[in-house]
């Protein structure tokens, strides 16, 4: 980083766990400034610490990303945003006829407005050349069980797309990443036997770690790469190109 420029500020949502938590201790390195939000306040906190300990600057904050009042309050007070990382989420696995309304409703307000509403609040201190990454899901292409989930992922696909049309004039980049399973803790929101299920069909024959997407995120997050936009990384060790008959 050149001499005269600032240190990096990273926001990440769901940054208390998983996915969130890898990203933010594979990129709050080096006196980067890490903004961790979390709904758990107290893990959030952890992150930042963590952060910190590896040479980072980490700072924390409890954020509900689908009330928009907490998201905004949360966001405004790492003032620059260069990179925002979406990665609150939720799942759970309902066949479609079990899918309640609300089911449905909960799905996309934290999985699709909750990502809306952070990067809208985002962007008022975002720099031109920014980053917007966000965590899809390689179901977005469609899965089992997941009537509700589905449909929220394909719609964080659609809107990473779009934004990247909408912001390419500011050179603001925007991706998504799209992991299969990954061992973290919504696994536990599973039925016991997908994981082992999902692990036993990828041609590796492993599911990735939380610290495999962060590094994904990382690439997407480097100032280098400043021509890839709109783009969907799946990350799934190769299980949704294996067309071999069951």
């Amino acid at each position: 980083m050149p001499q005269d420029q600032p240190p990096r500020t990273i926001v990440i949502t769901g940054a208390g766990r998983g996915i969130g938590r890898a990203t933010a201790l594979r990129l709050g390195t080096g006196g980067t400034r890490v903004l961790a939000l979390d709904h758990d306040g107290g893990e959030a906190e952890r992150t930042a610490r963590a952060v910190t300990a590896a040479g980072g600057v980490g700072a924390a904050a409890a954020c509900d990303v689908t009330d928009q009042p907490s998201v905004e309050a949360a966001i405004a007070a790492a003032g620059r945003v260069d990179v925002l990382v979406n990665s609150a989420g939720i799942i759970e696995d309902k066949a479609l006829e079990q899918v309640s309304a609300d089911d449905m409703q909960r799905m996309y307000e934290v999985n699709t407005a909750g990502l809306f509403l952070a990067t809208q609040a985002a962007l008022a201190g975002m720099p031109d050349g920014g980053r917007i990454i966000n965590v899809a899901s390689r179901a977005y292409i469609g899965s089992r069980d997941d009537a509700h989930y589905v449909p929220s992922k394909a719609a964080v696909v659609g809107l990473t797309r779009t934004l990247a049309i909408e912001l390419g004039a500011r050179r603001i980049m925007v991706n998504a990443v799209a992991p299969g399973t990954v061992r973290t803790p919504p696994l536990a929101g599973l039925s016991e036997e997908r994981p082992s299920r999902l692990a036993g069909s990828c041609p590796a024959g492993r599911l990735p770690e939380p610290e495999d997407i962060a590094h994904a995120i990382a690439f997407l997050a480097d100032d280098r790469t400043r021509h890839i936009s709109g783009q969907v990384l799946i990350i799934d060790a190769g299980r949704s190109t294996d067309l071999s008959p069951a």
